[in-house]
């Protein structure tokens, strides 16, 4: 290849944060590029953008993720080929990372044939600079001059943080402009939004009396509640709201894991924010939170379970459900739970309760032994240990004490809960079945009545759904 044969060119764009891309930045990379490429004889790749917007360069986070790491994984597999040219504004768009790590990254490029343009300064990187003193030298000057800024600027905006978290501990002062939907900041201080407020405390009023968060959704779209979004209401939404502290005034600020680049709690702020629910209302609904946890079933029109929910399969092992008319409960049908499963079949609700109420009242299960109530109470003490355990790590992690190694812990006390649950479940389900057999001896009764249209006992459902499966655990 001769200096007068045009190269191919590959141009990086990056920023730290997205909002860049919409001000003046974008524009001064791409008009510095331009008028480079034609300096240089450069044919710009118009169909092989590489841009990261909201990317970090700290830490080596864009050669991981996002485009810059799609375009190495295509240079190590030989797809871009020798010779072509990869522009950049300067070096530190590259890397940010430590100087081995960083340099480590320029020198793979280089060794793939790829060489390095920047545009301020103006510097051309090639496989030879790495054999140059004074090229290294300018190179690790320019990664080690970028990695102290970012340094710097990450602990001054850490700093600023932690004051900003102090004062909000101290005088519950505002950490930023945008709180919770339901509050606003009106001269320093957080103020509730009436009937935002109003609208929090249905929704967990609602959830204390039973209802999940599919119902909840529909209930306030069906009383033409505005959503605080401004769209419809959603039920990752609702479940934000139900799942966080926030109404009863707590905030927990999440900082990002250098290592694993997730999100993760910090300290909890108590009483930051007014409370629009009570402690009591809280606690109320998320025990009934957990206590609808995997516990499936579709609702009905009146909004309430089937006896049978989650019990029953097609041969294919394929899900069945209750399909009820668009207005009434009448002659409601038992068909797959999926449409492209059904073939067209369904069969009527009321002819499989009847009969199969009818088998299982005369259903006699093999006595099974008792289990003695010291092996359950031994798991029930066992649990709780487990529980105050559990709670204190994650106290713990909360902290911010040795985070990883309390991870790893709390993940393993979490699996032995599991495994201890799921023992004494088994015990507990080995119990007379005189209780269960009379409820749906009730069931049966009750469905062979002429007058009755009941389709079964919809009113308490968890009783009546544990009495059908306990005599076949």
């Amino acid at each position: 290849m001769t200096d007068d044969t045009p190269r191919l060119c590959f141009s990086y764009l990056r920023f730290s944060r997205a909002e860049q891309a919409k001000g003046s930045s974008t524009k001064r990379q791409t008009d510095l590029r331009e008028a480079y490429c034609q300096r240089h004889n450069l044919v710009l790749e118009t169909s092989r953008m590489i841009t990261d917007e909201g990317i970090s360069a700290y830490n080596g986070h864009n050669s991981v993720e996002g485009n810059l790491a799609e375009f190495l994984d295509l240079v190590k597999g030989g797809s871009v080929p020798r010779g072509s040219v990869l522009l950049i504004e300067s070096i530190d768009r590259l890397s940010r990372d430590q100087i081995i790590p960083a340099r480590n990254l320029l020198e793979s490029i280089l060794l793939a044939g790829i060489d390095v343009h920047t545009l301020q300064p103006e510097r051309i990187y090639t496989s030879k600079s790495l054999e140059d003193v004074q090229s290294l030298i300018l190179m690790i000057l320019e990664f080690s001059r970028a990695h102290d800024y970012s340094q710097q600027l990450g602990n001054r905006i850490s700093a600023a943080w932690s004051s900003k978290r102090e004062k909000a501990k101290t005088n519950q002062t505002p950490l930023s402009k945008c709180p919770p939907a339901w509050l606003r900041v009106v001269d320093g201080k957080y103020e509730v939004i009436p009937e935002r407020g109003k609208v929090v405390e249905l929704i967990y009023q609602l959830c204390a009396d039973g209802m999940g968060v599919n119902l909840i959704t529909k209930e306030l779209t069906q009383r033409q509640i505005p959503s605080f979004t401004g769209k419809k209401w959603t039920e990752p939404y609702v479940a934000k709201i139900l799942l966080g502290e926030a109404a009863i005034g707590h905030h927990t600020p999440l900082r990002r894991d250098p290592a694993t680049k997730k999100k993760i709690p910090t300290e909890k702020i108590e009483n930051l924010y007014p409370a629009v629910i009570s402690e009591t209302l809280n606690a109320q609904a998320k025990v009934a939170m957990r206590q609808r946890k995997n516990k499936g079933g579709r609702v009905d029109l009146d909004g309430k379970i089937h006896p049978f929910s989650g019990l029953l399969r097609t041969h294919a092992g394929a899900a069945l459900r209750v399909k009820y008319r668009a207005v009434g409960r009448k002659d409601p049908k038992i068909v797959p739970f999926l449409q492209d499963q059904s073939n067209g079949n369904s069969y009527p609700l009321s002819h499989f309760e009847f009969y199969m109420l009818g088998w299982l009242v005369r259903f006699e299960p093999e006595p099974t032994k008792k289990q003695s109530n010291s092996e359950i109470t031994a798991l029930e003490e066992k649990i709780a240990k487990l529980d105050y355990k559990i709670q204190t790590l994650k106290d713990k992690i909360n902290s911010g004490e040795e985070f990883e190694s309390f991870l790893e812990l709390l993940a393993t006390a979490e699996k032995e809960r599991k495994d201890q649950s799921q023992k004494l479940e088994q015990l507990r389900a080995i119990t007379p079945f005189g209780q269960g057999l009379v409820t749906i001896q009730g069931l049966f009764e009750r469905l062979s009545r002429k007058d009755s249209n009941d389709h079964a006992d919809h009113t308490n459902r968890e009783t009546k759904s544990q009495s059908l499966r306990e005599p076949f655990v």
